[in-house]
């Protein structure tokens, strides 16, 4: 069983012209959410979806994974090189968690579940999962486990297409939806644009290193003057405690 990071600017095969990592609490669960971009890759890769050939790997492609700590999947958004969206890909996981440096890693469980944009459900590596249990690699719990997994995934992707596809939307227009001039001011940097209220990503401070941002509404500016050039410093509602590094109000 392969445990993999779900930070991906250390592949050896990849190139990324743009990478990005977030995290955001919702119901107590903590989701860690990667972006990136392709910009070169040694060779691309194709997947059969019900007899049709469909690429999924390439150059210019983008991609958005969302992990939640503590669950057993990861959800995977594919878009080509002019942002048309692709797939929902559903890693079972046997689990989701965070290594000494804070950084998020998963346990990958052998078979996964694509959910394709006309609504069509397919399993795949159903194979390499029995086989995995055959050679010892995996135990029988952890066998059982990726089969109730995926049996539970199936019968939740369609009940809830509807939030998947403004999911979908939501990371696309954050990550990579091409923004105005107006749009990439360095709004955050000015006290005057912060209020109580608004929901905003901060870094903070254990982050600054890695980058993560951390989504949240604002409770408290701790920033007295009218800007700071590394981002005005709030206190969230949840307590934690960072430099406001974008506005996010409108999403």
């Amino acid at each position: 069983m392969k445990i993999k990071p779900l930070d991906k600017r250390g592949q050896e095969n990849l190139k990324l012209s743009m990478s990005k990592m977030i995290k955001v609490t919702k119901q107590n669960i903590d989701y860690y959410i990667f972006a990136m971009k392709i910009k070169d890759i040694d060779s691309k890769i194709t997947r059969s979806n019900n007899e049709k050939e469909v690429t999924i790997l390439d150059k210019g492609y983008m991609y958005i994974q969302i992990l939640p700590i503590n669950e057993n999947y990861s959800i995977t958004l594919a878009y080509d090189e002019k942002g048309k969206f692709i797939e929902w890909y559903f890693d079972v996981t046997a689990s989701n968690f965070l290594d000494e440096r804070g950084m998020p890693f998963y346990e990958d469980l052998y078979i996964d579940i694509v959910l394709t944009k006309d609504k069509k459900v397919i399993t795949l590596d159903e194979e390499e999962l029995k086989n995995a249990l055959d050679t010892g690699d995996i135990t029988k719990e952890q066998y059982n486990l990726a089969i109730r997994e995926a049996d539970l995934l199936r019968l939740e992707i369609l009940e809830n297409y509807n939030a998947l596809v403004n999911l979908e939307k939501k990371y696309y227009n954050l990550f990579f939806k091409e923004k105005s001039k107006e749009k990439e001011d360095n709004s955050n940097t000015y006290r005057v644009n912060i209020k109580p209220g608004i929901k905003v990503a901060i870094v903070l401070k254990k982050d600054q290193k890695t980058g993560i941002l951390t989504e949240g509404i604002v409770k408290d500016i701790l920033t007295n003057s009218i800007m700071h050039h590394r981002g005005i410093k709030v206190r969230l509602e949840d307590g934690q405690v960072g430099r406001v590094q974008k506005i996010l109000d409108n999403f």
